[in-house]
């Protein structure tokens, strides 16, 4: 399997190494068809985080069969607060004074079978899980 990345060649890195404020694409040659196919943009803000992630897959024929994408949000402190999903379902996520997660939300959007799911730490280690259907707990 070969696959190459493209980025500019001039990108600035973290610390982590990761792109400051950059787009970064990953692509797999396909020996069938012969032609370099994307397999993810992936882009990144001043900060080196995550913020738009677009995945690909196709068909053995080299066409694209499907596309997946997703935005990332971040609080002020660089914690994750949110991921939309291009196909609508929403994930939040806030954190407790000790800036580690403390409830993590899944919307899967729509009026009619909306599901929500909420996980959630407790102070004596449990984990709490708390699921809503329709607006109804389950």
């Amino acid at each position: 399997m070969m696959l190459r990345l493209q980025f500019n060649n001039r990108v600035a890195l973290s610390s982590c190494n990761r792109p400051l404020g950059q787009k970064i694409r990953l692509e797999q040659f396909n020996s069938s068809t012969e032609k370099w196919l994307v397999m993810s943009d992936i882009s990144y803000d001043s900060r080196g985080r995550e913020t738009k992630i677009i995945d690909y897959d196709y068909r053995p024929d080299g066409k694209e069969l499907l596309k997946q994408n997703r935005d990332l949000t971040y609080n002020a402190t660089g914690a994750l607060t949110q991921i939309k999903w291009g196909h609508g379902t929403i994930e939040t996520f806030s954190e407790d004074l000790a800036l580690r997660q403390s409830t993590h939300t899944t919307n899967t959007g729509g009026s009619t079978n909306k599901v929500i799911l909420t996980t959630s730490d407790q102070p004596d280690g449990a984990i709490k899980k708390e699921t809503m259907v329709g607006g109804c707990r389950s």
